[in-house]
């Protein structure tokens, strides 16, 4: 919803469209790759970051596949030695909370300090759920040790312009104040990076639910000339280039949503899974040649925290003993919490800017939401409903109504008497599938009840196909 075009406006203030019309193996870009950061990092530090950060986006099974190879150098992934049963470090919660960042740079060599995408990413090892959380830019929000607003994409640059190295741990800070979390690690890519990480595996794989075009800048540094790019409904194959697009399109998008800031966040999200499931793949960690190349894109365009030995270790553990986490993604925007400025609302027009519903730098709210989201992601993000049967008594209907109430961005119906067809009480059942059963048991356990993996015939023979649990008091 953001209506700072600046980034599209050449010095005339004029626009210049240059139509580029799709080929059959994709899309042809003018656009040429943005400048890497000349910061050096050591190889060790390196590893360390792939086997950590990057494992809210997969990369971490690159660090398993490394540690796993032989004739590394000394400096390398060779030298780190394996610890027993070492932990990702925790938040009070027994949450990892990991801070992803992407900043923009320009071919002019200028680097652009706004940091226009921000996710809050949450891994729980309990139920091996990643929880990930775009904030908007426009977010108006409180520099540290300030009271007056700017936007929260501005935070990085006033921290590097105050002293440089600080930006990114300003921006953590700010983070946390908003969110109520407390952050172990957090990393920043740049759009090179982004870029040629995705051309790397070989490209991702996309499903979208509408056909989207826009205007996009053919040349980074002279904001003059314009192509329209096209995305079609269902599944699209992405290469770096065209997966950027994707994820920036903000100039006469159609449909408008999909331009927008809260558009361009669930964009990015679907990218980050992406990669994900890119990465997770066997031919990917198999193929040598992959992972060094993508050590080395990490290497040039990743800025990060401090992480220890034991932190890589723990990461790749986690790969190994349970796979992939499933992930959930969610974007805060003037419709979080299931109604309109619910959490989010406008709070300046010029300059535009959102702020907490609950007043300009009242954050209980969202980081009441953000906390439960946290505890069970899909709560907030599945598309089918969450069923309670009550036999009517007072005190049980008390219970399944305070629960309702308590998680009210859900979709959840709360009848007063239990169906005539079940006959047992106290169970709670997935219903949809065992996509939900981490769901199920988190009913059970918040009503007291007892999760049974196991469907009745009595509950199959009801018609439950928009619900994903049924719970029976």
């Amino acid at each position: 919803m953001s209506l700072d075009d600046s980034h599209f406006i050449c010095s005339d203030g004029q626009k210049t469209l240059v139509s580029v019309v799709p080929s059959i193996t994709g899309f042809r870009s003018a656009a040429t790759r943005v400048p890497e950061f000349r910061k050096k990092r050591n190889v060790k530090g390196l590893f360390m970051f792939v086997g950590v950060v990057l494992f809210v986006v997969g990369a971490v099974l690159i660090g398993k596949q490394l540690l796993a190879r032989s004739g590394v150098t000394p400096d390398g992934v060779g030298s780190l030695i394996p610890v027993l049963q070492p932990k990702l470090a925790k938040d009070a919660k027994g949450k990892t909370n990991v801070l992803l960042v992407g900043i923009d740079t320009r071919e002019t060599g200028i680097v652009q300090l706004n940091t226009d995408t921000i996710i809050l990413c949450s891994y729980d090892d309990a139920t091996n759920q990643l929880a990930m959380l775009s904030f908007p830019r426009d977010l108006a929000v409180s520099y540290p040790g300030r009271t007056d607003l700017t936007r929260i994409n501005s935070i990085y640059a006033i921290g590097e312009n105050a002293k440089r190295g600080t930006g990114l741990e300003k921006l953590r800070e700010v983070v946390q104040t908003i969110s109520g979390k407390t952050i172990q690690y957090y990393a920043m890519v740049d759009l090179k990076g982004f870029i040629d990480a995705i051309d790397v595996v070989g490209g991702v794989d996309v499903y979208l639910n509408t056909d989207i075009s826009g205007l996009y800048p053919m040349n980074q540094g002279q904001f003059d000339r314009y192509q329209r790019v096209y995305f079609k409904r269902g599944w699209s194959h992405m290469n770096g280039e065209t997966a950027l697009q994707y994820t920036r399109i903000r100039t006469d998008v159609i449909p408008v949503s999909e331009g927008s800031d809260f558009g361009r966040a669930r964009h990015q999200q679907q990218i980050t899974q992406a990669v994900l499931d890119k990465v997770s793949k066997t031919e990917t960690l198999l193929d040598a040649k992959k992972v060094l190349e993508l050590a080395g894109v990490a290497s040039k365009n990743l800025k990060m925290s401090k992480v220890s030995t034991e932190d890589v270790q723990a990461a790749v553990n986690i790969m190994k003993d349970t796979g992939k986490p499933t992930s959930f993604s969610y974007v805060f925007d003037l419709y979080s919490g299931g109604s309109i400025r619910r959490l989010i609302k406008e709070i300046s027009w010029n300059p535009y800017m959102l702020g907490p519903s609950a007043g300009k730098t009242n954050w209980s709210d969202i980081k009441s939401f953000v906390e439960m989201y946290t505890i069970e992601p899909q709560l907030a993000t599945m598309t089918k409903k969450v069923l309670i049967y009550t036999d009517g008594t007072p005190e049980k209907l008390a219970a399944a109504k305070s629960f309702q109430k308590k998680h009210y961005y859900a979709k959840m119906v709360v009848t007063a008497k239990n169906s005539p067809e079940i006959s047992t009480k106290g169970f709670v059942y997935a219903v949809g599938g065992k996509q939900y059963e981490v769901l199920a048991q988190f009913v059970a356990s918040s009503l007291d009840l007892q999760f049974k993996e196991e469907l009745p015939e009595e509950i199959k023979t009801i018609d439950l196909k928009e619900y994903a649990v049924v719970a029976v008091f």
